[in-house]
Order: structure tokens, then sequence, then C-alpha cells
């Protein structure tokens, strides 16, 4: 465990920390951002308008994302059958009309392929009361005629507003066979991905922030960590309540 600026991080499985705030990593202007654990190369930021440095914040007017290149602990974290992992967001939507949604995002590509192992999430179409759970195993699996081989809907119980700064926690437990979410460090339940038990869902891509198969996020974007291992109840909500003054969040 770690304190930061004040900022409360564990150190325990952290594989990937960006952070527009901090000059290592974001110098307040163009269009790459650097892992500071180091080991991820340059992430990339597509759709950048303007930078908030009052919350530290990259501000997109039109389609704001992230490209998160591959790098050999993707394999680690994401291609084990056993394991969790944590992909935690400081994030904020202004706009969920079609096509926009609320800062959806993928792990390789996991919409309408056979071949092609992948998982992908969307948080909300026309407001931010669902999450959105959904991928493919590739050949290991017959493709479902959605285009995916899992496919699940979780209902938040924690509702952010349009124009709100937020902390969104996704974790998957392959152990368990389920993935949930922390919303504001509040336990928003979990669903099950039985479907895929036994499968792998990763075949060395990237990890794109923001954006997925044409729907695109209108906001801006904090803090991302990158976790080998699903936190404890008490860090999500550690992390979410010391880095709320950070990002300017209520």
């Amino acid at each position: 465990m770690a304190i930061v600026y004040g900022r409360y991080i564990p150190r325990n499985g952290l594989v990937c920390h960006l952070d527009p705030g901090n000059p290592s990593s974001y110098p307040g202007s163009g269009s790459t951002i650097k892992d500071l654990t180091g080991l991820t190369g340059d992430t990339s930021i597509s759709g950048l308008t303007s930078y908030d440095s009052t919350n530290r914040l990259l501000v997109g007017t039109g389609n704001l994302y992230l490209t998160i290149p591959y790098s050999t602990w993707m394999n680690h974290v994401f291609e084990s059958l056993t394991g969790s992992w944590s992909i935690i967001q400081w994030t904020r939507t202004d706009d969920v009309s079609y096509p926009r949604a609320a800062d959806g995002g993928y792990v390789n590509v996991g919409y309408g392929s056979t071949t092609t192992r992948g998982f992908d999430w969307n948080h909300g179409v026309g407001n931010l009361s669902t999450i959105r759970f959904a991928g493919s195993a590739g050949t290991d699996v017959n493709a479902a005629s959605s285009g995916y081989d899992f496919d699940q809907t979780l209902n938040l119980s924690t509702v952010v507003g349009l124009s709100t700064v937020h902390c969104r926690a996704l974790w998957w437990d392959r152990n368990t066979n389920t993935c949930g979410a922390y919303i504001n460090g509040v336990d928003n339940g979990s669903v099950s991905m039985s479907a895929v038990s036994g499968f792998r869902i990763f075949d060395n891509g990237s990890i794109v922030l923001g954006t997925l198969y044409g729907w695109l996020h209108i906001g801006r974007k904090g803090t991302v960590l990158i976790y080998n291992r699903k936190l404890t109840a008490d860090e999500y909500y550690q992390i979410y309540i010391s880095q709320r003054p950070y990002h300017g969040a209520p």
C-alpha cells in the first residue's frame, strides 16, 4: 500500500498507472501519456481538445479515448484462467445521446469475431444506470448470434449524473467466474461469467478506454489504475475518497 501526494494508491499488483496530473506521466499537453509503473509503452490520446489543469483531466468534445499498447503483463493478467483484475478510472461523461455512451472500452477485440478473443464494457446508453460486459473466447466457443460468447448487464445502484466526475472500478474474478463494479467506492454487485469459464479471453491485443465499435465518449478522463488482482472493498473506497479532491469530484 502507498500514499502518493496525499492520495491512496495501493502498489500491490499495480501494472499500469496513468495520471494526467503528474508531469512525469503527462506534461499538460500532447497526445501521449506515460505509465508511471514503467511496464507499458506510451499510451496515445485521441480526440483531446483541451486540458483541465485545475482538476487534472483530459477533455474531449468529440470522441476522447486512450489506447494502451500491448505489453507482456497483459498476458499474465487477462489470459490467465485463474486470478482476477481491476480497471479503475476517474471519468466524466457529458452526453449519452446516440451514438455517444458513458466511457466504454475494450481489451483486444471481443465483438463479432469467431477467431479473436477479447472483451468490452459499455457504461450506459441514454443514462449511466448500467454496465454491459460482453466478449468472445474466439474459436474455443461457438459465437452466439449476437456476436458475443457472453453478454451480461449489471444494473447499478449508484447512478451518477452527466457532467459529474466519478470513480469507476471494474473487476473480473476468474476463480469465481464473476464480474462487477464499484462506483465511487460503493459495491454495485456482480454478474456471472460462467459462459466462458475455462476459456481464454485475451489474444495479445491493446486496451482502449473511451470508445468501442462506433460508440463515442464526450467528457473527461483522469487517473487510470490497472491491477492484476481484485482489490478489497476498503481499497476501492480509499482510492475514491482520497483522490476525490484531486480530480474535483463532488
